[in-house]
């Protein structure tokens, strides 16, 4: 998947940076078995949005050289033999500034870098996306149950609220279908979550000239399968891009 990016520079040494922002296309074939249980082969398309942003600006580098760093983040949708699902993975950024300005950055991925889980209570991280007072996400039950046979989905909804130096989500959603159980029949599953997300810097202090959150998520995802309950992960890490103009991409690992 080819992808690029364009950097943009602002302040000094001390308090300056580089966000670079850019995005990438791909598609191609895949095999449907593990996706669909379907032995067959089909159709993938996937898009990305990223952001990294580094310190000190890099063309405050150009003429000596020197080293920045920094945080990243990428969203990722992607659809695989009809299935759709959105990512959203991130971590730190190293990178040195030549003398000249010829620039080399090593992304470390330390958030959402799996998207996997065990079978129930939502493995693979939840991706958001919206605005800073809105967010929302339809998360398929192949996803959250990790069972390529499961129907239904999961809707989830969230209401932010930023201050000067966080916006705070609240999130809740509720879903069902069928799945399978472990004696190999199929049966039924239902799942709810209710969970408060912080982000930080707040959202709407990004809307002009974008940038990157993160912070820390908590509370419930109870989910039934086959009359049997379960509970995912109570709390978690919050990483996100703010593009500019204010679409937001949130997700929760």
């Amino acid at each position: 998947m080819p992808i690029t990016a364009t950097g943009a520079s602002s302040g000094n040494l001390t308090s300056g940076q580089t966000v670079y922002s850019g995005g990438g296309t791909g598609s191609g074939t895949v095999s449907c078995a593990n996706i669909t249980g379907s032995n067959t082969t089909g159709n993938w398309t996937a898009s990305l949005i990223a952001s990294a942003t580094v310190n000190p600006p890099v063309t405050l580098l150009a003429t000596n050289g020197g080293s920045v760093s920094g945080t990243w983040s990428v969203s990722l949708s992607t659809t695989a033999c009809g299935q759709s699902q959105n990512f959203l993975v991130g971590g730190t950024v190293a990178g040195t500034v030549a003398a000249g300005g010829a620039v080399a950055l090593s992304l470390t991925c330390t958030s959402g870098c799996g998207n996997g889980g065990g079978n129930g209570g939502g493995g693979g991280g939840v991706s958001l996306t919206g605005t800073a007072t809105s967010l929302s996400a339809t998360v398929a039950a192949t996803q959250i149950l990790k069972d390529s046979t499961a129907t239904g989905s999961l809707s989830i909804s969230a209401t932010g609220t930023s201050s000067s130096s966080q916006t705070v989500y609240s999130i809740s959603g509720s879903g069902s279908g069928t799945a399978k159980c472990t004696n190999g029949s199929t049966g039924s599953w239902t799942g709810s979550l209710t969970i408060t997300a912080t982000a930080s810097p707040a959202v709407t202090s990004l809307v002009t000239n974008g940038g990157t959150v993160s912070g820390t998520w908590s509370g419930s995802i109870p989910i039934t399968i086959c009359g049997q309950s379960q509970n995912g992960p109570s709390s978690g890490i919050v990483t996100g891009i703010v593009s500019a103009g204010g679409a937001v991409s949130l997700q929760l690992d």
